[in-house]
């Protein structure tokens, strides 16, 4: 906004009286007589709007205007916030006389931050709602380069500043070229339109500013986050010089202080410099499913694989059936319940009424050792006690008309399909002799996956124990609720979740 649409035209010989009338016109013509949609052009269609990448419900060409209505009042009332404006503008930060918004923002006046002066101004004369942290955060979100721009004008003819202050600005939606004038607002809160200085108003602009870059302090990365209250700005005039030179000097007192957190420091911002001034970023390549192999050698780019597989997902060795109790849960399997088939079966082993009978249960499963490619198996013991007494309506005198269910929950493991394969199998025995010294061989077919394979294993087994036969189950036999009945021929047991 250095040149307002056609450039201004003011007299070289400049006394203290100022400008020559006859050179100069006024040129804010009030809009008070234009209909409503004359407002700001650009607002008729939202859909046009420029907005800045930090999430704000704002344009930056709405935040402009609120800003300049809300500013060209504020100065009207307080000539505290036009020092602070000019005061900034003068050390020309950025090589320019111009007051980043974002840089003064937090300044203190005498009735708080001017970002607090500005709500409140807003507050006290405009009914539309704006959110409470409007000129303190969301108005740098909507336009976080947003610069307040005084012309080099009034610091070489200062007494112009005593003049009212209309605070114009430039949309964002169209370049400088194409804006046939500016909307601003005077001192008295009048939306008017600006299209070149003159000495009776003193004018401000609101555009952005192209001559600086804002990198966030903590990342060292360009502005991207939705709160902006660190940053360091580099002029874009010279941006590699100063950026070096701000290096070398946290560098030396890095090595000063024998700071390792500065090293740090320095090693970031060394990157930046080289991804700014040298062209040289050290970007991470893409990697879109995020398994370690970059977009442009990944076969598969959006579903995660090995490198052996060029990035693409293998297809499983194995998958467990669908549909099934245990694919569907995962809980530990259970013997659950058990009594013998028959009076007969309860009759026929030995020692009936002598001792506490202790009940076997094996639990048997099959594996292929991916080493070897050998079937092997792992076998789980399980055994309970129960008195004669437990079983007394079962057999009383001699007489059996029924046989007893037992509950045991004896918990056994957690069927995986895929290393345990899709059959099990439950040993029963009745265990008289504590002298373990034989065994008892049992053999059985497992599938496993497409394989199947003859099993052979051995359980601990004494002369005077009772072999009361054994099951096969199934993977997706139901293992809900109660689970589901096998029979050894001498057992019945519910074997489940």
């Amino acid at each position: 906004m250095k040149t307002i649409v056609t450039k201004f035209t003011i007299l070289l010989a400049v006394a203290i009286t100022v400008f020559s009338c006859s050179k100069d016109e006024l040129t804010e013509s009030s809009m008070e007589h234009e209909e409503a949609s004359a407002k700001i052009e650009t607002f008729a269609n939202k859909g046009s709007l420029e907005y800045s990448k930090l999430g704000s419900e704002y344009s930056k060409t709405e935040a402009r205007d609120i800003l300049s209505k809300t500013l060209a009042l504020a100065i009207s009332g307080n000539d505290e916030i036009k020092e602070i404006i000019v005061k900034e503008a003068s050390r020309k930060p950025n090589g320019d006389t111009e007051a980043l918004y974002l840089s003064i923002k937090d300044t203190k006046t005498s009735v708080g931050t001017l970002a607090d002066l500005l709500q409140k101004t807003y507050y006290e004369n405009f009914r539309e709602d704006i959110p409470n942290d409007f000129f303190s955060n969301e108005i740098v979100k909507a336009d976080p380069y947003g610069t307040i721009y005084v012309n080099d004008l009034y610091f070489e003819y200062p007494e112009l500043l005593e003049n009212p202050v209309t605070v114009a600005y430039e949309t964002a939606e169209k370049g400088d070229s194409e804006i046939e004038f500016y909307t601003g607002y005077n001192a008295r809160g009048e939306q008017v339109k600006v299209t070149e200085y003159t000495k009776e108003e003193t004018i401000f602009g609101i555009k952005e500013n192209e001559r600086i870059v804002l990198v966030d302090a903590k990342s060292f990365i360009s502005v991207n986050g939705n709160k902006l209250e660190k940053f360091i700005y580099f002029p874009v005039a010279d941006p590699c010089d100063s950026l070096y030179d701000a290096i070398m000097a946290l560098f030396a007192q890095a090595v000063i202080s024998g700071n390792d957190y500065l090293i740090i420091q320095v090693m970031q911002l060394n990157e930046l410099y080289q991804c700014i001034c040298l062209g040289d970023c050290d970007q991470p390549e893409p990697d879109t499913d995020g398994d370690g192999i970059p977009d442009a050698d990944d076969d598969c780019p959006d579903e995660a694989g090995p490198a052996s597989n060029n990035g693409c997902p293998e297809e499983p060795d194995c998958v467990a059936p669908s549909g099934c109790d245990r694919t569907n849960y995962t809980a530990k399997d259970k013997i659950k319940q058990f009594k013998f088939t028959s009076c007969s079966a309860f009759s026929s082993t030995s020692n009936l009424f002598e001792g506490d009978r202790e009940m076997r249960a094996s639990v048997t499963y099959a594996y292929l050792n991916s080493i070897t490619g050998n079937a092997e198996t792992t076998t789980i013991l399980k055994a309970g006690s129960f008195s004669k007494s437990s079983l007394r309506n079962s057999n009383f005198w001699g007489t059996c008309t029924s046989t007893k269910w037992v509950t045991s929950n004896w918990e056994t493991f957690t069927w995986d399909y895929c290393t345990h394969g899709e059959q099990i199998h439950v040993q029963w025995y009745e265990e008289d002799s504590p002298d373990n010294t034989g065994s008892l061989s049992i053999g059985f077919t497992f599938t496993l996956g497409p394989v199947s394979i003859p099993i052979s294993t051995t359980i601990p087994f004494a002369n005077a124990n009772d072999n009361l036969g054994g099951s096969v189950v199934q993977y997706c036999d139901g293992a809900l609720g109660s689970g589901s009945l096998y029979n050894t021929g001498n057992i019945y047991f519910y074997y489940g979740m």
